[in-house]
């Protein structure tokens, strides 16, 4: 979060330098601080952050499929098309539900990114549930209505991890896999 507020800097940043030099901007754009672009500027950030993660999950899933059943379906004429949505995806299913509810997870309770990306800024149009709980408990002094925040973001997740058991049902992959 750190390099990208030094890299999204309005005065000294290389993203602002770049768009200057080659004369896609006239003035230096304040990312963080204008309501328009700081939104983007997070999610671009955090979507850098866990990116790798994705990937690690998904490749790694990929290499535990055969080449004999790549081979199988060849053979009995699926083309590449046809592998991917009936061998390939079938497979690695389970995987990628489950890295889409920690990632809907993770970005829910997503603080530290924000915080030292805008802080909640510009006008509180950055400002999260986590953020706001945080404000309350530690800026105001107001226990109560912080924990009755981070109450409803527990009962969010919960809401949102019984959907996925009961759609997904996560269990029918492991067994099947």
């Amino acid at each position: 979060a750190l390099v990208w507020n030094w890299m999204t800097n309005n005065l000294y940043g290389i993203i602002n330098h770049v768009l200057l030099q080659t004369r896609i901007v006239g003035v230096p754009i304040d990312f963080a601080g204008n309501s328009a672009w700081a939104f983007g500027l997070i999610t671009v950030a955090s979507v850098w952050q866990f990116t790798p993660f994705v990937i690690l999950v998904t490749l790694s899933n990929l290499g535990t499929i055969p080449n004999s059943v790549y081979e199988a379906a060849h053979i009995g004429g699926a083309n590449w098309w046809q592998q991917v949505f009936r061998i390939t995806l079938p497979i690695i299913r389970a995987p990628i539900l489950l890295v889409l509810l920690l990632r809907g997870i993770w970005m829910l309770n997503r603080f530290h990114v924000i915080w030292l990306l805008t802080a909640g800024a510009p006008l509180g149009s950055t400002t999260t549930l986590p953020l706001y709980a945080s404000e309350r408990a530690f800026g105001d002094n107001a226990y109560g209505p912080a924990g009755a925040t981070s109450t409803v973001i527990f009962g969010i997740l919960l809401v949102v991890g019984i959907i996925y058991m009961r759609v997904l049902r996560p269990e029918n992959e492991v067994a099947r896999g």
